[in-house]
């Protein structure tokens, strides 16, 4: 099975374990990182970037899946997937035989480390078979044809080895539409619009095309409630709704466990 899960820390009890060199039960990192991450998707092309130059990067693969590095750009062989990672701003270390020797069997722990600029990150191109035939001709492919260029401070653009580009103008903190109440923090309060938040988010290039954040958040709206989502989970309330343009999902668990639902069409 293909995996990958991105972390920035080891957990203290993980990281102390390891240092004295004890064998460990269970092993865990953080996933969350301080330095606020801003992410530039398109198909199986991506820009992941951190206001956080000196960050630490730990990814989980599956074992064995770490091979060469070529020119800085750190290749993953997985069953199906093969995965080149281009650094920005940080550098890749390899297989951490120690931290991975923790994590077994879950997998081998890659391990980077930010070179202390203003960002941090990386730009990862995923292949298959139908698209590069094998890894030895996905390496050399990217080798040849990808590219990570930064247009400017805090902007880079990646085009892969089809010819596909995703670009991205760093932004920081993204802001969020809700912010738990202080006097009940199990529930969310609406603070801002969704003009506010778009504006918070960074800018977007697909193959050269702006992407426009506002004209997506129309398939989070509840087409009979605006003020409401899609999906509500009342807290507490054992009442689960879900509304679309077609139908409209109502269950509810009682007390004694009895589960009731209706499923009405529009």
């Amino acid at each position: 099975m293909d995996y990958l899960t991105l972390g920035h820390a080891l957990d203290k009890g993980t990281k102390k374990a390891i240092e004295k060199g004890k064998a460990l039960t269970r092993s865990k990192f953080v996933t969350t990182d301080t330095g606020n991450t801003n992410i530039a998707h398109y198909r199986n092309i991506a820009l992941y970037v951190l206001g956080k130059g000196d960050a630490d990067f730990y990814m989980l693969t599956a074992p064995g899946a770490i091979k060469e590095q070529h020119d800085g750009i750190q290749f993953l062989q997985h069953e199906k997937t093969w995965i080149a990672l281009t650094p920005i701003g940080m550098t890749w270390n390899g297989k951490d035989d120690k931290v991975s020797k923790a994590f077994a069997p879950a997998g081998d722990m890659l391990n980077g480390k930010g070179s202390g600029g203003s960002h941090a990150g990386f730009a990862i191109e995923v292949g298959e078979e139908t698209t590069h035939g094998d890894f030895t001709n996905f390496v050399k492919i990217v080798r040849e044809k990808s590219q990570l260029t930064q247009d400017g401070e805090g902007q880079w653009t990646y085009q892969d080895s089809l010819g596909q580009r995703v670009g991205l103008k760093y932004a920081g903190a993204l802001m969020g539409l809700f912010v738990n109440k202080k006097d009940q923090p199990w529930v969310l309060d609406r603070v801002r619009s969704p003009e506010e938040v778009v504006a918070s988010y960074p800018t977007v290039w697909r193959n050269g095309e702006k992407v426009d954040w506002l004209s997506w958040t129309a398939q989070y709206r509840n087409p009979v409630d605006q003020s409401n989502g899609p999906v509500d989970l009342g807290f507490k309330e054992g009442k689960l709704r879900i509304v679309t343009d077609n139908y409209e999902f109502e269950g509810t668990m009682a007390q004694d466990g009895t589960y009731t639902f209706t499923n009405t069409k529009r």
